[in-house]
């Protein structure tokens, strides 16, 4: 990922570039991403991270947590059931803490620059039609579907 971020840094073109990380606390502290997240826009990149908790940004960046959630576009959370974090959440995402505990398995809570929190709706794409056609089928989720199609 460093040898990426090094060649986008050093490239001449001006292409537009989406760097995903999923489960990005398995990377562990990172400066690589550290930069990506703040520095690289200019050089193209839009770097979209995913984690699992609030606290595995602020227990591995501690120092630079706030600034990498500041330097976020999109903050999109699906809430807590720990009043801790769904209190840390509220600070980032300028809603009540109540509203995050409450939400519901179907609602989620996205931040957006420029527009602030938006409560909208969860899709789920192993029942959602639209979405369900434009993915393969996952042999995890099988029993899902099966279910229903019981009822």
């Amino acid at each position: 990922i460093g040898c990426l971020l090094f060649l986008i840094m050093n490239s001449d073109s001006r292409r537009q570039l989406l760097f995903v990380i999923d489960e990005a606390a398995q990377l562990g502290t990172f400066d690589p991403l550290v930069s990506a997240m703040t520095l690289m826009r200019g050089y193209g990149l839009r770097t979209w991270t995913f984690w699992q908790d609030l606290s595995q940004i602020t227990s591995l960046y501690p120092d630079v947590a706030d600034t990498l959630l500041s330097n976020c576009g999109v903050v999109q959370t699906f809430g807590s059931r720990s009043r801790y974090s769904a209190s840390q959440i509220a600070g980032h995402v300028s809603c009540d803490v109540s509203e995050i505990l409450e939400l519901g398995e179907d609602r989620q809570i996205l931040w957006l620059r420029g527009i602030g929190s938006v409560n909208a709706d969860r899709s789920n794409y192993l029942l959602d039609p639209t979405l369900a056609s434009r993915a393969s089928p996952n042999p995890l989720y099988t029993f899902l579907k099966e279910d229903e199609q019981r009822e």
